[in-house]
């Protein structure tokens, strides 16, 4: 798996479960819709830096650290299996993404690839809306 892809679909599980998430309680909402937002936004801007051909190593750290938080965010609201299967997906896909940019760097991953980042941010901050 890579980068992209396992992030993609993280983000498209979340959205799918928006409407779920809602149910919950106001307050657990509102702190997943922030780290929603925050991983949304450095998703954009690991999309922007790889773009520019720059490693966005900040970024991925940052979000890294995310993981576990969307992990503790989420876990009553979705269960706690489905919360760390999300968690550990993110976490696996931020470890290859050295590897991601090396290979866009190389020209084996199109530019096309690459903005399936800017999706995944997209629906991370649609989730954020959607469930706040």
């Amino acid at each position: 798996m890579s980068l992209i892809r396992d992030t993609w679909d993280v983000s498209k599980e979340m959205l799918s479960l928006s409407s779920e998430i809602k149910a919950g309680p106001r307050t657990d909402r509102d702190k997943l819709s922030q780290i929603l937002s925050e991983i949304s936004d450095l998703l954009n801007d690991v999309y922007i830096k790889m773009k520019q051909k720059i490693y966005p190593r900040t970024q991925c750290n940052r979000l890294s650290d995310l993981c576990n938080d969307l992990f503790e965010s989420s876990q009553h609201l979705v269960g706690e299996e489905k919360a760390r299967t999300l968690s550990d997906q993110l976490q696996y896909a931020l470890k290859n993404s050295e590897r991601t940019f090396e290979d866009f760097v190389t020209e084996k991953i199109s530019y096309m690839e690459i903005q399936q980042l800017e999706e995944a941010s997209g629906k991370f901050k649609a989730c954020s809306v959607i469930i706040n």
